[in-house]
C-alpha cells in the first residue's frame, strides 16, 4: 500500500474531536464565535444542560439587561413636573346649597348652575332638607323632594356639569341644623373644604346667624368662624358694603371676565300656586294642570308633580 493514504488517514483520525477531560462540550454559532460551553452527560453525544448533582436543567437563555440607571438631580425621573391646573394646588372646595325645594325650579338650577361659572366652588352639593317645624305646611316628603330635585338635575345639566343631590337630610326624623349638616359632610370628607349658600335676604337686620343653633346647643359663632358663606343676592335685599359685620368668611358671588349673574326670582311659592290654581281651573283635556306652570320648572318635575298628585294636583290618568 501507497504511503500517502496512511498519512491521509491518519490525519482524519487526529482531526476526530474527542471529549474534553472537563466534561464540556463547546459549541459555535454560525459565524464561528463561541456561543456557551455546556456540561455534557457521559455516554451522550448531544450536550444536555445539568445542574452540579448531574441533574438535567432548562436553559433559557435571556438577552443581557440594560444596567439600571441611577437618577441624577437631572434626570426625568428626578424631575418633579409642576401641575399646569392652579387648583391642583389646594383643597377641594363644594358649595353646600341647601333648601326646601319645594319643589324644585329653573331658579335653583341657575343658582347652582352660576355658582360653578364663579369658579369659587369646584361643585355644588344640592341638600333638601328633612321635616322643618318652621314649615308645617309643607306636605311633600322629603323623599319626594329629593326624587323631583334628581330628576332635575339629570336632565338640566350635561353629565360632566359638578352639580349633585345629597340624601344626606331625607331620613332625618327633622332638618338637619346648618352646623350639624357642614360638621357631618366634613367627617365625611376629610379633604374637601365646605361653604354654605345663603341668600342676602337671610342677612337682613335683625337676623344672625351667630345666634343659630344645632343639636350642640348655641353654635352661630362656631358656624362662622369654622365655615365660608357665599351670598346670593336676591332682589329687594340689599347687601352692606363691610360684609365682616357678618363674620369674618362672607363673600358674595360674582362672575368673571365681566359677566353679569342671571337672576331668576322664580319661587317655589309661586309653582304650587300656579299648579293648584291650573288644577282648579281645568275643564278640558287640552287645558291641562301644567298651562301656567309650564317653563317655570323642568318638564320631567312637572311630569312627576301630577303623577305624584302633588300640590293640589290629581294623579295622571288617562
Amino acid at each position: 500500500m501507497a504511503p500517502g493514504p496512511v498519512k491521509a488517514l491518519e490525519k482524519k483520525k487526529k482531526k476526530k474531536k474527542t471529549p474534553q477531560a472537563n466534561g464540556t462540550r463547546e459549541e459555535k454559532t454560525l459565524n464561528g464565535t463561541l456561543k456557551q460551553k455546556l456540561p455534557v452527560r457521559e455516554g451522550t453525544r448531544s450536550p444536555v444542560p445539568v445542574d452540579a448533582n448531574d441533574t438535567p436543567i432548562d436553559l433559557i437563555l435571556t438577552p443581557p439587561q440594560a444596567p439600571v440607571r441611577q437618577p441624577t438631580a437631572l434626570s426625568p425621573e428626578a424631575v418633579t413636573v409642576a401641575p399646569t391646573c392652579p387648583r391642583c394646588k389646594r383643597r377641594r372646595r363644594v358649595a353646600v346649597y341647601g333648601g326646601a325645594f319645594d319643589p324644585v325650579t329653573n331658579g335653583h338650577l341657575s343658582c347652582a348652575a352660576e355658582i360653578v361659572h364663579s369658579g369659587i366652588a369646584d361643585e355644588v352639593l344640592m341638600v333638601p332638607c328633612g321635616p322643618r317645624p318652621d314649615k308645617p305646611n309643607m306636605s311633600t316628603t322629603a323623599m319626594d323632594r329629593y326624587v323631583m330635585l334628581q330628576i332635575a338635575v339629570n336632565t338640566s345639566f350635561s353629565p360632566g356639569f359638578p352639580v349633585r343631590v345629597s340624601d344626606i337630610e331625607i331620613y332625618e326624623p327633622r332638618a338637619m341644623a346648618t352646623y350639624d349638616l357642614l360638621s357631618s359632610l366634613r367627617e365625611r370628607n376629610l379633604g374637601v373644604d365646605y361653604m354654605f349658600v345663603v341668600g342676602s335676604d337671610w342677612l337682613q337686620s335683625g337676623q344672625d346667624l351667630r345666634q343659630w343653633k344645632s343639636k350642640g346647643g348655641s353654635t352661630g359663632d362656631q358656624l362662622v368662624q369654622e365655615f365660608d358663606f357665599l351670598i346670593i343676592k336676591r332682589p329687594g335685599y340689599d347687601l352692606p358694603n363691610d360684609l365682616s359685620i357678618f363674620g369674618p368668611r362672607f363673600s358674595e358671588l360674582s362672575l368673571p371676565h365681566g359677566m353679569n349673574y342671571v337672576d331668576s326670582s322664580i319661587s317655589s311659592t309661586e309653582i304650587r300656586r300656579r299648579v293648584a290654581v291650573s288644577q282648579q281651573v281645568r275643564s278640558s283635556l287640552s287645558h291641562n294642570a301644567s298651562t301656567s306652570a309650564d317653563g317655570l320648572l323642568p318638564t320631567g318635575v312637572l311630569a312627576y308633580i301630577q303623577r305624584a298628585g302633588l300640590y293640589g294636583s290629581h294623579s295622571y290618568q288617562r
